[in-house]
């Protein structure tokens, strides 16, 4: 049985980060226990995790978000989980992270994926919505970030999507009022 950990006065189980990889790339675990406060690049192993991958371009999504003090954190990752099982089943998909909330709320979760196009396709995913909906009123405030994650000649990098080029999903748009 996983422990429980203290959080906004709630017992809260430690519930190890689920990843799916379907890639020769090793896990992508985190490095900083502030991980979910520092830029992508910086919070986890990405070069370890490339480290046998000769070169490519991929697509990552990162949830950044602060819950509620009075969220139901536990109700919060049996939703991440299942928006990681829907993700999980689309063509493209090679890796979910997700993330512990701090005692603060903050959380960081992502998803990498082989392109922008197949990220879109499992984001609307009628499973993957209702989860993300259901989840929106534990939120203090949430954002999404995507990147390009590219590997050439040996260097890793992890470019910032511009938002002018990003496809929206607005899912605050399917939240009953």
């Amino acid at each position: 049985m996983a422990r429980a950990r203290r959080q906004h006065g709630a017992a809260v189980p430690n519930t190890p980060h689920i990843s799916r990889i379907r890639a020769p790339y090793r896990p992508i675990v985190e490095i900083d226990a502030e991980y979910s406060r520092l830029p992508i690049e910086a919070g986890f192993n990405w070069h370890e995790a490339f480290r046998d991958v000769d070169g490519g371009e991929w697509y990552l999504v990162a949830f950044r978000s602060r819950h509620r003090a009075d969220a139901d954190h536990v109700y919060l990752t049996r939703l991440d989980e299942r928006a990681s099982r829907a993700a999980s089943r689309h063509p493209g998909f090679l890796y979910y992270f997700i993330g512990t909330p701090r005692a603060d709320g903050c959380c960081l979760s992502f998803c990498l994926w082989h392109s922008q196009q197949d990220a879109v396709a499992a984001a609307a995913d009628p499973e993957h919505r209702r989860a993300m909906t259901k989840g929106l009123p534990f939120f203090a405030h949430y954002g999404l970030e995507r990147y390009h994650v590219v590997k050439r000649q040996g260097e890793l990098s992890i470019l910032p999507v511009p938002q002018a080029t990003t496809p929206r999903f607005a899912i605050t748009e399917a939240v009953p009022s």
